[in-house]
């Protein structure tokens, strides 16, 4: 327990580092924490807008967490975050208390290590997206599901089932629906087809108790009566239907056949077409997975062998399952984002944990070996070289702050130092001392990025600096566009007063009397407007940097004022 109150106290930290300090990122952070803070606004807790459109990507739930945050905390990037740091933080208990009473504590507490420590946890927990609070649900109904497949299926866990599916589906859907359905597919077909292994030969001796039906569903003494599953299956529904009906007649109300619109455009219409340009080739999550769940992807190769190995076992049956069948959907879906996966890291942290502990205890040589130590002294020339790679930046965006190079110097450091660490590990086969060295370099390094060089970065920082202009300058009567500069961050900050417009050549098409006070625009379309007309505005500001939601331009961001005549 001490251990796990240590972790958690380190991972608030993490997790709430900068959160203040760094800009929203991305395309998708700035559009929830713009809707989140119009809705704490506005007080209508029924239909999401973002500006003067409703958003009907995603049901509400993400829009309630975050308005209510943002009414005790403020209208901040910090606020609109922090739901997503408790949902991390609930996700990594809920799963020690889960894993260590069914299974022990040694394998607990290296699941939540290896979980909380991966790259995509920690970006997720830091973002004011739906993904944190989206896996804390999922994760919970498929805890409940594997106790109901052990048939330990109490009314206390159907409950709990109903409640987590149906928060789950008012955070994003039917996506809940598709782990679940996929997840029990996998275990009916590795049921099957050791069952026919079993058959076929007598030397498939490790799989007998399954092929006599002594494994989940019928690890009990007797099945339970069909009454009382039907029943519990109605409970689990009517708990659902509780939770999400209210809001979705609400918004029937609101918008007539808004559920069979959002059911064609966000779910069938995704699954056929990638939306936003969010595509990615066949075998697009095993190329991502790298990524996304280092620095542990370095064990994942081991750590799956080894649940195959050891398949039989109900806890690695499972979590193979709750990996392989959800992958295979979201590879199947059109719509791709490395993060869409995150429901099936705390299985993949479970089979890593468990082939560590394997391995300290000599079950395998599968990190052991010399073959692997050579891999890992690849991985720490790797990590020298990412360490180093943000350097990149300081000829690119002069002038650099001492704050930003002190940092990037850090880091340098400690990146090498902590590849060296882990390979010194390795190679004297302490593999347990070097999974700590692993997990805790990783969350040094992302404290030194989050609290130190990306609070300095001033290149990344476009939206908050023309935001301070734009709300120095504006009178409340004030209008103002953004052109060709696309970060939804920049409505965030200013206020949310300002309006994209779409056209690159407004200021030649439309009529002068139509202009707004304040313009937002891109030094290229800056360049291509004719002299006449820019001899009408006065230039606030010009501000280099990087546009990341925008395909990571680097740009030129010009504020102009229309002057008085």
């Amino acid at each position: 327990m001490r251990a796990l109150s240590f972790l958690l106290i380190v991972l608030a930290f993490i997790y709430l580092l900068g959160n203040r300090s760094v800009p929203l990122w991305d395309r998708d952070e700035p559009r929830y924490a713009q809707t989140s803070k119009q809705m704490a606004e506005s007080g209508d807790w029924v239909l999401p807008r973002i500006l003067d459109e409703p958003r009907l990507q995603k049901p509400v739930f993400i829009y309630w967490c975050q308005a209510v945050s943002m009414k005790v905390f403020g209208p901040t990037e910090w606020a609109a975050r922090f739901p997503s740091v408790i949902a991390a933080l609930l996700t990594v208990l809920i799963l020690w208390i889960s894993i260590r009473a069914h299974i022990g504590a040694s394998r607990a507490i290296w699941t939540v290590f290896i979980f909380s420590t991966s790259a995509l946890t920690i970006m997720a927990a830091k973002m004011s997206i739906t993904d944190a609070v989206l896996s804390l649900f999922i994760t919970i109904s498929q805890l409940c599901l594997y106790r109901i497949w052990m048939n330990r299926a109490s009314w206390g866990v159907i409950v709990i089932l109903g409640v987590a599916m149906g928060l789950a589906t008012l955070t994003k859907g039917p996506v809940v629906w598709g782990v679940m359905m996929t997840t029990l597919i996998v275990l009916l077909g590795m049921r099957v087809w050791d069952k026919y292994r079993a058959t076929r030969t007598n030397q498939y001796k490790g799989f007998s108790a399954i092929a006599n039906d002594k494994l989940p569903f019928h690890a009990g003494e007797k099945s339970s009566p069909f009454i009382s599953i039907a029943l519990k299956i109605l409970v689990v529904i009517a708990l659902i239907s509780i939770i999400v009906a209210p809001w979705v007649i609400a918004m029937e109300k609101r918008i007539p056949n808004y559920l069979w619109n959002t059911i064609n455009s966000q779910v069938i219409d995704r699954v056929k077409s990638a939306q936003e340009g969010h595509k990615g080739p066949p075998g697009y999550y095993l190329l991502t997975v790298w990524g996304t769940f280092f620095p542990w992807s370095l064990l994942l190769p081991a750590g799956l062998v080894q649940a195959w190995k050891n398949r039989r076992l109900p806890a690695v049956r499972f979590a193979l399952a709750a990996i392989i069948g959800p992958w295979i959907m979201f590879e199947l879906v059109a719509t791709k984002l490395p993060h869409y996966v995150l429901p099936t890291f705390p299985f993949l942290a479970f089979l890593t944990a468990d082939m560590l502990i394997r391995a300290k205890r000599k079950q395998h040589p599968d990190i052991t070996s010399d073959q692997f130590v050579k891999l890992v002294r690849v991985w720490g020339i790797l990590m020298v070289i990412l360490g180093g790679s943000l350097w990149i930046f300081v000829p690119m965006f002069p002038p650099a702050s001492w704050r930003s190079i002190l940092s990037l110097l850090l880091c340098t450091i400690i990146a090498a130092e902590y590849g060296r660490q882990v390979y010194l590990y390795f190679r004297a086969r302490k593999v347990l001392d070097a999974a700590i060295v692993m997990g805790a370099g990783w969350l040094i390094l992302f404290s030194l990025i989050y609290g130190g060089f990306l609070p300095s970065a001033s290149f990344l920082q476009i939206s908050p600096r023309i935001a301070t202009i734009l709300k120095r300058e504006m009178k409340p009567t004030d209008r103002a566009l953004m052109i060709d500069y696309k970060e939804m961050s920049l409505a965030f900050y200013q206020g949310g007063t300002i309006r994209p417009e779409r056209r690159n050549d407004y200021l030649q098409v439309e009529d002068p009397v139509l202009w707004p006070n304040y313009l937002v625009l891109s030094g290229d379309v800056w360049k291509k407007t004719p002299e006449a007309i820019r001899t009408q505005w006065l230039m606030l500001e010009k501000i280099h940097g990087l546009s990341y939601a925008d395909s990571g331009r680097i740009m030129d961001v010009i504020v102009l004022r229309r002057k008085v005549d």
